[in-house]
């Protein structure tokens, strides 16, 4: 049992770190109450009015604070990007490098999210790639960033999936069990085909069988020649053997007067 916990937490150890990055909504166009665009000039009002905003998020659902988080860019935006921590109402510590089209935040609590606000985006704005520590966010930390972020989704995802699995597990049985049966009924039609030429050929015959009729029997098979083979069909046993067992047997004795040993 102890060994059984040390395994599971190493399992837990060994998982990737639940962090990631998307953005939250298409690009919106920004609007102030009427009463407030009265007190403006005609000049900022124009800005304003003019103005877009498009949110991007980081989270980071861990235990450790996740420093030195580059985020890289292309395309281009206008005015200095708003940052804004999810869970802390402190200002974000970070730094804008437009040359190199780089926003570098200093540091990202547990439990939390940064969210990035970014002005008049343009068609080709997109935000590349996260970098933290100077490693790249892996799909599968993507992944489990998603089911942190999402919980009922998540659990939607996999219980479809596991759905899609059972369905296929199904089908495939069932093809197997149809083929199967399609095999059997064959090789069973073929036999069937058989007996029914032989039955032409032969007329039915019952013989109680008991133990001191074993030779008896075994004579009286050994005589059958060919329609041996048919008396053990009609009988449902594949050897002589096991047709000694049976209490009635049908015989299928040839109609064509055959040699007597």
């Amino acid at each position: 049992m102890f060994d059984q916990i040390l395994a599971a937490i190493k399992i837990r150890q060994e998982l990737p770190d639940a962090i990631g990055y998307t953005f939250i909504e298409k690009k919106d166009i920004f609007k102030i109450p009427h009463e407030i665009s009265m007190d403006l000039s005609e000049e900022a009002l124009e800005k304003i009015e003019q103005l877009s905003c498009l949110y991007f998020r980081i989270d980071n659902f861990t235990t450790s604070v996740q420093k030195n988080i580059r985020v890289l860019m292309s395309g281009s935006y206008e005015y200095l990007p708003r940052l804004i921590y999810h869970r802390r109402d402190v200002d974000v510590g970070f730094e804008v490098t437009p040359d190199l089209k780089e926003i570098l935040i200093n540091e990202l609590f547990p439990n939390d999210s940064v969210i990035i606000q970014f002005y008049n985006p343009d068609r080709k704005f997109n935000v590349d790639q996260v970098l933290i520590k100077e490693k790249t966010i892996t799909p599968t930390m993507q992944k489990l960033a998603y089911a942190k972020r999402h919980p009922d989704l998540a659990k939607m995802r996999f219980t479809a999936s596991l759905l899609i699995i059972v369905l296929l597990f199904l089908t495939i049985s069932s093809i197997f069990l149809g083929a199967h049966a399609y095999f059997t009924r064959s090789e069973h039609e073929e036999k069937m085909s058989e007996f029914t030429e032989n039955s032409n050929m032969c007329k039915y015959e019952l013989f109680e069988n008991s133990a001191d009729k074993e030779k008896e029997l075994e004579r009286r098979f050994l005589q059958l020649g060919e329609a041996g083979s048919t008396t053990l069909l009609i009988n449902k046993v594949p050897t002589l053997a096991e047709l000694k067992l049976k209490d009635t047997i049908v015989l299928c004795v040839p109609t064509k007067p055959r040699d007597k040993f």
